[in-house]
């Protein structure tokens, strides 16, 4: 067997709880253990690839369940969820410092390679993005006119961009505006 007899399915390693009846609409039989612990049965691992997204390095990218533009994943209790760049982080180096942020250098919310984060304060993460980008958007003019043509749908230009339904509808119907510099 692939699997240890009661360890949840999904890859976290908790332990699953004995089925106390028989629910064949769920694959459940009596007195032997379930395959996910509650909530965990999404269909997504909690996994990244490796993917080229322009950076020096390639991402890795989240490919586990999502929390907006951020990629969310469960904690090794199994109980919890958090950010999955920012467990990525703790595992590796402990806890991110109080009042520090975690930066992601490549611009890619859904990355998780360490070498990609980085802990800034607050105000440094905010110019950080502001000196990054030096748009109010991210989205270069050719971008904007293809997302404006009206060829992709909303799910589609969110995936492709990285960006939130709200901002890739607010593109579409208004374009974006540029900071002017003084």
């Amino acid at each position: 067997m692939d699997t240890d007899y009661g360890l949840c399915k999904c890859g976290c390693g908790g332990r699953t709880t004995i089925s106390p009846e028989t629910d064949r609409s769920h694959g459940y039989v009596k007195g032997v253990p379930r395959d996910y612990r509650l909530g965990h049965r999404t269909g997504r691992p909690q996994t990244w690839i490796e993917e080229e997204r322009g950076y020096e390095t390639p991402c890795h990218i989240w490919r586990g369940g999502r929390s907006g533009r951020y990629g969310w994943a469960r904690t090794r209790d199994g109980i919890r969820s958090t950010f999955a760049h920012l467990m990525t982080w703790k595992l590796a180096n402990g806890p991110v410092p109080h009042g520090s942020h975690l930066h992601h250098l490549c611009e890619q919310p859904l990355c998780v390679r360490l070498d990609h984060l980085a802990v800034k304060t607050k105000s440094e993460h905010a110019r950080g993005h502001r000196r990054e980008t030096g748009r109010v958007s991210r989205l270069s003019e050719s971008d904007v006119a293809s997302i404006q043509d009206g060829s992709m749908t909303l799910s589609q230009i969110m995936a492709k961009y990285g960006i939130s339904k709200t901002h890739a509808s607010y593109v579409r119907r208004h374009g974006i505006k540029t900071r002017r510099k003084k």
